[in-house]
Formats: C-alpha cells, sequence, structure tokens
C-alpha cells in the first residue's frame, strides 16, 4: 500500500510539471526533492521487481534462443553496491536496468542504438 501511495504522489507531481514553462529545470528538482532516499529505493525496488516478474512470465511465453532474465546485486566503481536487472534475448542483445539513486532515476541501457537521419 505504501507503494501505491508514493506512485500516486510522483504521478500528481509529474501532472503539475506539465504546465511548467522550464520543464527540465522542474523535472529536476522534483526528482531530487520529491522523494525521500527511502521513499525512492522502496518506489524503485518495487518497480524493478514488477518488471522482473513480467519479464520471466515473458519468457516462459516466448522461443529466444539465449533468453535470460537476471537480477542481482552488483559492484560498480561509481555507486558501490547495485541492484542490477538484466535482459539477454540472445542475438537481440543484453538491456540492464538499475537504480541511479543520486538522480532518483531508473536507467536502462540498450544496444539499440537510434540514429537521427535525414
Amino acid at each position: 500500500m505504501a507503494t501505491r501511495s508514493l506512485r500516486r504522489k510522483v504521478f500528481r507531481a509529474l501532472s503539475s510539471l506539465q504546465s511548467s514553462s522550464n520543464s527540465i529545470e522542474a523535472t529536476q528538482n522534483l526528482s531530487l526533492s520529491l522523494l525521500t532516499e527511502e521513499e525512492y529505493h522502496t518506489l524503485a525496488n518495487s518497480t524493478i521487481h514488477d518488471l522482473l516478474e513480467k519479464l520471466e512470465e515473458y519468457g516462459d511465453c516466448v522461443d529466444i534462443d539465449g533468453f535470460d532474465v537476471d537480477y542481482g546485486v552488483k559492484w560498480t566503481n561509481l555507486h558501490g553496491y547495485n541492484e542490477v536487472l538484466t535482459l539477454k534475448l540472445g542475438d537481440l542483445g543484453t538491456y540492464v536496468i538499475n537504480k541511479q539513486t543520486p538522480n532518483r532515476q531508473i536507467w536502462m541501457s540498450s544496444p539499440v542504438k537510434y540514429m537521427n537521419g535525414t
């Protein structure tokens, strides 16, 4: 229930940003001030665990060579120990999802590169 109320708090705050004339600055201020570090970890962990469950269910339904989902604590030089979700899709690449606590975000690295074509 606490996670649900945190999500509502975030969605209300994000909705108010739509009318902001300087949304980039407002988003940065929101991400650092809206949630305490403890609230952020609660919400981020819940979100990543929900994603993990959905990806595991998806993995049971598809036939992709090399499909694997891994979640665990990994060492990073920048942040020390951090929880990381790794999704391997064989020839389609590997995606890594982890928390970025200083800016209260969840990041995803992707093997897909987008080019701005003309």
